[in-house]
């Protein structure tokens, strides 16, 4: 009693005093944790010779399905032709592993032995594989490692057991949930697991869809030799079980054995983000690609901040290969009613390139409504130079920039909108563009003079012959009308393209409203990586402009390494903010979660001084905070003068499974409600501490949780403390539950403050965590 009256007495003069700083039992293990298989180096099963298709023992975590063809209701039993068995390697024709294996034998075509049943099967799949935890909200990489040996074994080529020819077999994993569901990758769902005789047939065929076969695959697996062979697979968002197979399909013939499968996955694990480089097909208000044009690296579009015209952006259009073209269009351009007969168009837009004698294409497209009546739908018509089976239809006019003359109307039809894939379907006019940014007019006249279309786009192109330009456009302006009544402009959407671009992804998050000052765009302009990167543009002291992602689903008490390349023109900054399930952001300042309210996104994370104007990469770790759902990554300005341009690119977030002991921030509750204020509790409240711990370690470990209750002056008024001991994980599971650890106390008056200390023990005294402090 007296002794433990003194460690009381010691803890009073240390808890009244500042707290010690923090020492934070986390590490990380980057190496790959092995997840244990039943039986999987099959010595837990009776070996028998060779030569004895008629395997009678059960295979301890393996299960084996039989099936036939083309009358899958038969299940055929085992027999010279068809048999699996465990063998051992040092045996006679054996395989010369030295251990036991896992054999299939299936020599089944055209087997008259099974009458019409003439192509036989088997699959052998193992135990259900409990999968580590936070599969249930991450997606996780797994790799598959097996050896495996096929055929000719003793090679003597005596022996007519075995299939001649080249090593050949199916090998994957199929991911199920908790809800009786596997994952089917061929439709990218989860489907209910099949019934029946044979439910293993249905989920390699279409739920695994056979991930490695060693002809023509991945590996090189010479005949009669055994060798080791990795398949890497990410399970789906839910995954919580697998299964392995190996298959003999019943449409070859097979021969083959595997032995020591083993699973493995990456304690670090990168969350998925939305175009997490940037080259994602965006979206510019008021333009889209042509109907059926397709973008990749080669060739792509873009707002360009640096060749803008004037205002902050201008449509960049890249090709960076000859064989195709590059297409973009405006939304349909509507017209005024009234008779169209005799009107003419009146073009005029800004153009550049960036290496000088691009061509760079433009034509005014028109258009004929569908069935429907709505402008832009897909049964509407493009009125082309060419027509298709003998259509009868009218052409465009085009502007010649040479002689200045209007020519066209020679070729006639109407071709429906797929007709936009050549150039043979349609007349475009072009210029020479220059390095310098110049006006050009382009008048248009319809060809018949008629008025038989109903709306216009305009478009702009990359020839196809071109490789390695860049052209650019801006302030597109189309006037309508003749010569007797004049000539007024159309409305069109986003003409001057300084309408903000929709970056897949990725969207504002501090309410800016962009203008000539303030923009953002996926954009070519000091590229990092690839084509594109996000690009920010603060030309206004009084603002800043943050960007962030998509939300992306976190697991508390796991560390998350940030990771993005950058090119700034003043300051860093960025930030990874944390959000609970109903939209708190979690507030670093106040060690919880509060409204997310402009003024706390607005507050700034990490603000770094770097070089100017250098391309670096950097990284950061962040905790995830008890009670955290989803996190977003931030990227912004500063508000730091004029002329503030921020660049990124290949951003990464990835996670890492504690590898020692995790101790979670600990909180208050009264009567189940998390408590940050003072003000809300009353003399004789009952509160409780919590805390929440990863132990993964394999030794048991202790912690002190202390209570602490300050009056109005900083003096101590009670203090209650608790251990509690942490088990250790299991040396065969892969990562331990989340514990937690809880001590209560009756307020014994209103206001002054708590605080919430994880010691090691009274004696060592040492802080696990940094100490919650709660105050009026």
């Amino acid at each position: 009693m007296k002794r433990t009256l003194s460690i009381l007495l010691v803890c009073t003069v240390i808890l009244s005093a500042a707290a010690f700083a923090p020492v934070i039992g986390l590490s990380s293990d980057d190496g790959t944790v092995e997840i244990p298989i039943l039986n999987g180096d099959f010595e837990q099963s009776p070996a028998v010779d060779i030569s004895q298709y008629k395997y009678e023992h059960a295979i301890p975590g393996w299960e084996v399905e039989y099936r036939s063809m083309p009358k899958s209701d038969m299940t055929p039993e085992p027999s010279e032709k068809l048999f699996h068995q465990i063998i051992n390697g040092n045996s006679k024709n054996g395989t010369g592993n030295g251990t036991n294996v896992a054999h299939i034998y299936d020599n089944c075509d055209n087997n008259s032995s099974l009458g019409d049943y003439k192509y036989g099967q088997i699959i052998m799949a193992s135990d259900y594989i409990e999968l580590p935890a936070l599969g249930e909200t991450t997606a996780i990489d797994y790799n598959l490692i097996f050896d495996y040996i096929a055929p000719d074994y003793d090679k003597s080529n005596g022996q007519d057991l075995f299939v001649k020819g080249v090593a050949r077999m199916w090998a994957g994993v199929i991911f199920y949930n908790d809800s009786n569901q596997f994952y089917h990758e061929k439709n990218g769902a989860w489907t209910t697991v099949p019934t029946g005789e044979r439910p293993l047939n249905s989920q390699w065929n279409d739920g695994c869809r056979v991930i490695y076969q060693v002809s023509g695959g991945d590996e090189v697996i010479k005949s009669g030799e055994w060798g080791t062979i990795q398949q890497e697979k990410t399970a789906p968002v839910g995954a919580t079980k697998a299964r392995i197979l190996f298959n003999a399909n019943a449409n070859n013939k097979y021969d083959f054995a595997v032995d020591n499968v083993k699973l493995f996955y990456s304690p670090k694990q990168a969350a998925k983000i939305t175009n997490s480089e940037f080259e994602d097909t965006h979206v510019i208000p008021g333009w889209s690609p042509y109907f059926n044009t397709s973008f990749d690296a080669n060739e792509y579009y873009t707002l360009s901040n640096d060749k803008a015209a004037d205002g902050s952006a201008a449509l960049g259009i890249h090709k960076d290969v000859t064989n195709k073209g590059v297409y973009i269009y405006s939304d349909p351009i509507l017209l005024p009613e009234g008779d169209k007969t005799g009107k003419s168009f009146q073009v005029t837009f800004d153009g550049r390139s960036e290496n000088g004698k691009t061509r760079g294409r433009y034509v005014l497209q028109f258009y004929q409504n569908g069935a429907d009546g709505i402008p832009g739908t897909s049964d509407d018509k493009v009125l082309t130079n060419k027509g298709t089976g003998g259509t009868t239809g009218i052409a465009p006019a085009v502007y010649n920039s040479e002689t200045g003359e209007l020519t066209g109307g020679q070729y006639l039809g109407v071709s429906d909108k797929y007709a936009l894939s050549g150039t043979d379907n349609y007349r475009f006019a072009y210029q020479e563009l220059t390095n310098n940014w110049k006006t050009y007019n382009y008048p248009v006249k319809y060809a018949s003079n008629a008025g038989d279309y109903d709306y216009v786009r305009m478009s702009f192109y990359q020839v196809v012959n071109q490789g390695g330009t860049s052209a650019y456009f801006d302030n597109l302006v189309i006037e309508y009308g003749d010569d007797a009544s004049g000539f007024a402009p159309l409305s069109i959407r986003n003409a001057d393209f300084e309408a903000p671009m929709e970056v897949p992804g990725w969207s504002v998050y501090n309410g800016v409203e962009t203008d000539g000052t303030i923009a953002y765009m996926a954009s070519d302009d000091n590229k990092l990586s690839g084509h594109l990167s996000l690009k920010l543009v603060d030309k206004d002291p009084g603002r800043m402009i943050g960007m962030w992602s998509e939300p992306i689903d976190v697991i508390s008490g796991l560390t998350y390494n940030l990771s993005f390349r950058y090119n700034v023109q003043s300051s860093l900054a960025y930030d990874l903010k944390f959000f609970n399930a109903t939209g708190q952001v979690y507030d670093t300042q106040r060690g919880e979660f509060v409204n997310a309210d402009a003024a706390v996104l607005t507050e700034q994370g990490s603000v770094e001084s770097v070089k100017t104007g250098e391309t670096a990469d950097k990284s950061k770790e962040y905790l995830a905070p008890e009670g955290a759902s989803y996190a977003r990554i931030c990227f912004n300005t500063v508000e730091a003068g004029d002329n503030s341009t921020s660049c990124f690119d290949k951003v990464e977030l990835s996670s890492s499974v504690p590898a020692g002991l995790t101790v979670l921030q600990p909180y208050l509750e009264c009567d189940g409600e998390r408590v940050t204020d003072m003000s809300v509790l009353s003399a004789g409240d009952v509160v409780q501490a919590n805390v929440n711990c990863y132990n993964n370690t394999t030794e048991d470990v202790t912690i002190r949780l202390i209570l602490v209750k300050y009056d109005a002056n900083g003096a101590l008024e009670s203090i209650q403390s608790k251990p509690a001991v942490l088990a250790g994980r299991d040396p065969n599971a892969v990562m331990n539950e989340k514990a937690n650890a809880n001590v209560q106390m009756e307020i014994p008056s209103e206001g002054g403050s708590i605080k919430i200390f994880v010691w090691d023990s009274f004696i060592g005294m040492n802080n696990m965590v940094n100490p919650t402090s709660i105050t009026y």
